[in-house]
């Protein structure tokens, strides 16, 4: 006998929260050697939360879930085991011989591209870039920077982007989300 009866499960009410995943090439660091590899891997998105012991995975926007709840039971529908060790599961702990092990590594022939991503709020990484350009306009207890050129002088390198400061590099133009602390809050006695 076969009862079709809606499964609920506690562990998976939580809601999940969607990450991109953005594969960033990596230039190889020998000296002399000229290629770059890229993770592999068919996935973009995981949906998963801490509380909740299996994620799912998406190849592009249009396959994430459309509706508020998920329907485990569709056939297109594919929980995995967040306590399985998984490729997925290597970049949720920032494990590198994990990544090495279950994801591996698409290498290419040629120098990386150039490009700049928005790592967080204050830091930008850059590949391979040479130059980029500050501007930060004076204001009371903020020094001015007048378009300063800065030369990176790494392949590859993470930027720290100065507070209330323009960024231009690579035709792009980020903007700085922080103000400059120029008073403190803290209470002298």
């Amino acid at each position: 006998m076969v009862i079709d009866a809606p499964l609920t499960l506690d562990a998976i009410k939580t809601p999940l929260t969607v990450w991109e995943l953005f594969k960033l090439p990596l230039q190889a660091t020998d000296h002399g050697q000229n290629f770059h590899g890229l993770l592999n891997t068919d996935f973009r998105y995981v949906l998963t939360h801490f509380r909740n012991p299996y994620y799912l995975l998406a190849k592009t926007m249009s396959d994430l879930p459309k509706d508020e709840f998920i329907d485990i039971h569709s056939h297109d529908v594919i929980l995995y085991d967040f306590h399985k060790p998984s490729y997925a599961t290597s970049l949720f702990a920032q494990d590198m011989q994990s990544l090495k092990r279950y994801c591996g590594f698409h290498f290419y022939d040629s120098t990386a591209p150039s490009l700049v991503f928005r790592k967080s709020r204050t830091k930008l990484f850059l590949s391979p870039v040479s130059h980029l350009t500050v501007h930060r306009r004076p204001q009371p207890g903020v020094s001015a920077v007048n378009n300063k050129q800065i030369t990176l002088k790494s392949i590859q390198s993470i930027y720290n982007i100065p507070c209330e400061s323009e960024i231009r590099v690579l035709n792009q133009i980020f903007y700085s989300s922080e103000h400059c602390n120029f008073f403190s809050t803290a209470v002298k006695t």
